[in-house]
């Protein structure tokens, strides 16, 4: 018997980054709050990019030590969108500017900080007939992985990684 295969048609992301009394690592924003910034233009499917380190336990044989059992010693979780769009925190991530409004239309980079931007990420994907496949909602810290180039030929992609963050409030949903 052949399983139905599932397609992700469409994804939809959003930011609300840790501001004082709006959203920090106790506090996620309502699901209509207007800290929620969307994150344009993605190109289909997330990447889940789990990552465990073990401690081997090694038992002796008659020839050669063999493994025994293996202990999880550490575990994190990136998850990476693919955005094709430049806008105000893509640039952020990029340059390690300062917070850019849609107020403001120039940022320092050397005002900003280098080592991403914390708050709360919110991915959802559905499929052709508009049905949710997964929803996640989790803290994390943002940047931008690779070298992003803007030219005439190319159209501007940026891959923004999420490393989550162990937070209680952290979910994923399968609806």
């Amino acid at each position: 018997m052949e399983e139905n295969k599932v397609t992700t048609i469409g994804m939809h992301a959003w930011f609300a980054r840790a501001e004082t009394g709006v959203s920090s690592e106790t506090l996620k924003p309502a699901a209509n709050a207007t800290s929620w910034k969307r994150i344009p233009d993605l190109e289909e499917g997330i990447e889940f990019n789990p990552n465990e380190e073990y401690i081997e336990h090694m038992r002796p044989n008659p020839t050669v030590l063999a493994l025994a059992d293996r202990f999880i010693k550490s575990r994190k979780l990136e998850l990476t969108v693919h955005s094709k769009s430049i806008g105000p925190l893509q640039v952020e991530l990029l340059l390690g500017t300062q917070a850019i409004s849609t107020a403001s239309t120039y940022a320092n980079p050397s005002r900003g900080t280098s080592s991403g931007v914390r708050g709360w990420l919110r991915v959802q994907a559905y499929d052709k007939d508009d049905t949710g496949l997964i929803y996640i909602d989790v803290w994390c810290q943002l940047s931008i992985r690779s070298s992003t180039t803007m030219s005439s030929s190319d159209a501007f992609k940026a891959d923004i990684v999420a490393a989550v963050l162990a937070n209680e409030n952290n979910i994923i949903t399968l609806p």
